[in-house]
């Protein structure tokens, strides 16, 4: 049986698997993640056994962890001018193995050169581009498909039962949010006897209640715009758009409640895990796309893999160095996902606002009538001498006798029905799709 969304997350993750090269490449990524947490987590718990160390784990983690996304950034510019095959071989996994070791060592030179020279730079790069990118698509991607999961339904009426469950889910998205902020930053510490979290640590515990308010404003919002749509099939939409904003939401707050812990996390890990493989498949299905058609430009595989992985190993390298950083302050822990927090929101409720007006253009399309006439009113025929033309073949005098047709009825291939009526047209793209379709073009 084919499931549309399991089909499409495979479809997207197999463009990184399609050659040797891009399962090297692939490889390489899962590599650097892992030597990345090692090296975070192994250097945490060194820390907090000797304070005295963390200039040595400071320097290993800069260097362990930040020559993976200087590699895949090389690799994404070669990738570029269509030198891919002088990073990962395309057929034999021993070659690409060779030739890592070297690029290992060019992007170990370029980094220490940065971190002498370019301070700016590859902060800017790493933190924001590819640190804050990486959260940005996550949820772009995660707003688009949520806002396109109820499309696989063609729905031409909204039921009651379907407004009834709309409401609820909204009333839902709230106490999923606020239910995770009492529990992280004030029932779980209380009953655990530790220190309130906004003793302990105010400005976490404030910048997780302005990620709180910024939520509900996204769902009140939300609320505004389902009540406006309450009758059309994009009300589903919106509310599943809700739904996964404070599901994501409310595992961001309760994540930042927890603060850094040089222990494994498993939750924590398998959360990452999916969004990773899921942000992958979306943009593998996104950037591949447009090599399949002749109007857009063509994107090589490899661009697409370099490029997505120089985001997450960057992500990766940011996340792992935030506690060290900030060892003696909860905020390192909860930096990434307090980030998260104002991002997911934001994206939804800016793209939200793209698909209300999206709505609105296609209920004007899908209105429009000819100027003067009032939809819905039977409109008078003309009145005056009948006009039509004579057949062909015939005198314009030639009388209506003449133009009977002949016995047995007219040729449907050479004209209408067999009364003379209107010709036959093709059928419509739009035939039966019901008065809510054009809310499920829209992606």
């Amino acid at each position: 049986m084919d499931i549309p969304v399991l089909t499409n997350f495979l479809r997207g993750l197999r463009l990184f698997w399609e050659s040797r090269r891009l399962r090297w490449l692939t490889f390489v990524l899962v590599l650097g993640v892992l030597i990345m947490q090692i090296i975070g987590r192994g250097g945490l718990w060194l820390v907090e056994q000797n304070p005295a160390t963390e200039p040595l784990v400071l320097v290993v983690a800069v260097i362990g962890g930040g020559i993976w996304p200087i590699f895949f950034m090389i690799t994404m510019f070669l990738s570029l001018i269509g030198l891919q095959r002088l990073v990962a071989d395309e057929e034999s996994y021993a070659r690409s193995a060779a030739l890592l070791i070297p690029w290992l060592l060019i992007s170990f030179v370029a980094l220490v050169f940065l971190a002498l020279f370019a301070v700016f730079v590859i902060q800017t790069m790493i933190f924001g581009v590819a640190f804050i990118g990486w959260i940005g698509f996550q949820a772009y991607f995660s707003t688009r498909t949520s806002l396109r999961y109820a499309a696989s339904v063609h729905v031409s009426e909204v039921s009651t039962l379907t407004k009834v469950l709309v409401a609820v889910t909204n009333v839902l998205c709230y106490v999923v949010v606020v239910g995770a902020f009492i529990y992280a930053a004030i029932l779980q510490r209380a009953m655990a006897g530790d220190t309130p979290l906004f003793v302990e640590a105010p400005g976490v515990f404030g910048l997780m209640l302005v990620g709180l308010l910024l939520v509900i404003v996204f769902n009140l919002f939300n609320g505004v715009v389902m009540a406006a749509h309450k009758d059309r099939p994009a009300v589903v939409n919106l509310a599943l758009l809700g739904l996964f904003i404070s599901l994501y939401s409310a595992y961001f707050i309760y994540n930042a409640g927890q603060g850094a812990s040089a222990g494994i996390d498993w939750i924590g890990i398998s959360v990452s895990l999916f969004f990773l493989l899921y942000t992958m498949s979306s943009i593998g299905t996104t950037l591949a796309g447009p090599a399949d058609t002749e109007e857009s430009p063509r994107i090589s595989k490899e661009l697409a893999a370099a490029f997505t992985y120089f985001l997450a190993s960057g992500y990766y390298f940011a996340d792992s160095m935030f506690p060290i950083l900030f060892r003696n302050s909860t905020l390192g822990g909860s930096l990434p996902d307090l980030i998260k927090l104002f991002i997911f929101p934001f994206i939804a409720m800016v793209m939200e606002g793209i698909y209300v007006v999206y709505l609105r253009r296609a209920a004007e399309r899908e209105g429009a009538v000819p100027e003067g006439v009032v939809p819905g009113e039977e409109q008078p025929l003309p009145e005056g001498p009948d006009e039509t033309p004579p057949a062909a073949g015939l005198p314009p005098d030639a009388t209506p006798e003449a133009q009977e047709p002949p016995e047995g009825g007219l040729d449907h291939d050479e004209g209408g029905g067999p009364s003379g009526g209107a010709p036959d047209f093709p059928d419509s793209d739009d035939e039966g799709q019901g008065p809510g379709a054009a809310d499920d073009d829209w992606e």
